[in-house]
């Protein structure tokens, strides 16, 4: 057959030999493992090695934490932009009350207003790398005593450091 001419594939060529490229951060502490084991090093390339290695392991860990952060974040992604809507609708509807509200009932909904002020809160400064618990569970039941505590502890936190002037 012959070979139609004009754009090339996009399918990437099999490449015939090893690839180019940086090493792993594993393979890196591994190379450096085995270079640590032999007896006949130098101090001074022995302690620049053992600081390469810490730093590596460092870079790793940190490596670690910001995937788990990071898919957290796309897990509750969700969750999180309906409950800020569902708050955002309470906030806009407590405020028209408000302004039409006098006397006991201002009071009441001004309380009103500042819990929603801290769950909108609890929703934007929450905890990155812990399993966020729902501010509205889909069922009612279904959040556990842990779960509770755990958000109260969290709301709690949140609630300190916007008053304290750490969060806005």
């Amino acid at each position: 057959k012959a070979r139609r001419m004009g754009k090339p594939s996009r399918m990437p060529k099999a490449s015939s030999g090893p690839t180019k490229g940086r090493k792993s951060t594993k393979q890196r502490m591994r190379d450096i493992e085995r270079l640590l084991r032999r007896d006949d090093l130098p101090a001074t390339v022995r302690s620049t090695q053992e600081r390469m290695m810490n730093m590596l392991q460092r870079d790793l860990k940190d490596r670690a934490r910001q995937h788990r952060e990071d898919k957290m974040q796309k897990k509750y992604r969700m969750v999180k932009f309906f409950e800020k809507r569902k708050l955002l609708r309470k906030l806009k509807s407590t405020q028209k009350q408000l302004q039409a509200a006098t006397g006991n009932s201002r009071s009441k909904l001004g309380k009103e207003l500042v819990q929603i002020k801290v769950d909108f809160n609890y929703i934007v400064h929450y905890p990155v790398d812990v399993k966020y618990v729902a501010l509205f569970p889909a069922k009612a039941g279904e959040t556990s005593e842990a779960s509770l505590e755990l958000q109260t502890e969290i709301r709690e936190r949140i609630t300190a450091d916007v008053e304290g002037g750490k969060l806005e």
